[in-house]
């Protein structure tokens, strides 16, 4: 009875000490920044990665707006799927596409206070590549292009910009 009271001690034992050393996908994508279009990822609740497969597509013209206003801070597009915010900021005299954590923190306070709800993930870019195609977007929807006819197309531009954060359950 001893010997499997401690196998199963030594059992539990490994496994903690095996989730004790995970990372999380948070720590993967800021810390490390192994991609680094993307700035930011905040992910409220469980810890899932983002899906923009559900053909919703919105955008925020009034939290980007609101995002255009925070100092350093020149342009921001704003687009909503599912759970999910990406937002393309383009930072003014920025060198380089690395956002100031104090900027990164103003636009999730500005996505929080805004009008979108039940927003979980908040993937936040100074990528030019994020901003111009974001910006191609938001004319083709005013020159009367049917937002739902561009989700499954926006799903595949994101997909292809910031692959190693998002992931798509088909």
């Amino acid at each position: 009875m001893s010997n499997r009271f401690i196998f199963c001690a030594q059992i539990c034992f490994a496994v903690l000490m095996l989730l004790g050393c995970n990372t999380s996908q948070i720590d993967e994508a800021v810390e490390q920044n192994d991609n680094p279009e993307v700035a930011d990822l905040v992910n409220n609740d469980d810890q899932k990665n983002a899906d923009a497969s559900d053909g919703r597509l919105e955008v925020s013209e009034d939290a980007a707006a609101k995002i255009s206003t925070v100092e350093g801070v020149e342009d921001a597009w704003v687009f909503v799927t599912n759970q999910d915010a990406f937002v393309a900021i383009e930072l003014l005299n920025s060198e380089g596409e690395e956002v100031p954590q104090e900027i990164k923190n103003e636009v999730i306070s500005e996505i929080e206070a805004s009008d979108l709800k039940d927003i979980e993930n908040i993937y936040i870019s100074s990528s030019p590549e994020m901003r111009d195609t974001f910006a191609a977007y938001v004319k083709r929807i005013k020159d009367g292009d049917s937002v739902e006819k561009l989700a499954d197309e926006f799903r595949g531009d994101v997909e292809r910009m910031i692959p190693d954060v998002i992931s798509y359950e088909e």
